[in-house]
């Protein structure tokens, strides 16, 4: 949560973001750090007093929430602080050097969306998963692509991917 300091003195900053950090929470701190930054670089409702994470039931996400998480995203993983630590080819193993090297404290999840859609050479980012097709022709789970990133080199080059299954 941050909260904006109604008596600030002239040397105090005029927010403050207490961010709990504890136990598994831990590796969830950056990317929160970095979303609480983006409610402050979008101050949507100058009268707001403070600003904190929304949880909607359901797979619905508050819209403005969405939007903070996407500059979050680009500002926790800006390309022009990633670009120059890349060494070579993208995989998992190149990933986690940069996490180590830029941002520990980041959990492996976001590491890899981040630094996959920063990347220099085209890449998509692809989460299979066992699940059930949405026509409903089967209630058998299969090996299903449930996420699809391709980041911007990829899209320039109209690099595609289909959502698909394997039986």
């Amino acid at each position: 949560m941050t909260l904006r300091l109604q008596a600030a003195r002239p040397w105090e900053l005029p927010f403050v973001s207490v961010i709990d950090a504890r136990g598994d929470r831990r590796k969830r701190s950056y990317f929160t750090k970095w979303h609480e930054v983006a409610h402050l670089l979008l101050l949507t409702n100058d009268r707001r007093m403070s600003f904190h994470r929304t949880h909607m039931s359901g797979t619905e996400q508050d819209p403005e929430e969405a939007l903070v998480d996407l500059v979050a995203g680009r500002c926790g993983f800006h390309r022009g602080v990633v670009v120059p630590h890349v060494r070579g080819e993208i995989s998992f193993s190149e990933i986690e050097r940069l996490r180590l090297r830029l941002c520990p404290e980041s959990s492996i999840q976001a590491a890899r969306l981040g630094f996959a859609g920063v990347w220099p050479s085209p890449s998509v980012l692809l989460e299979c998963k066992l699940a059930v097709g949405h026509s409903g022709q089967s209630a058998e789970p299969v090996l299903r692509a449930t996420s699809v990133r391709a980041n911007e080199a990829a899209e320039r080059i109209a690099m595609r991917i289909l959502r698909f299954s394997f039986r």
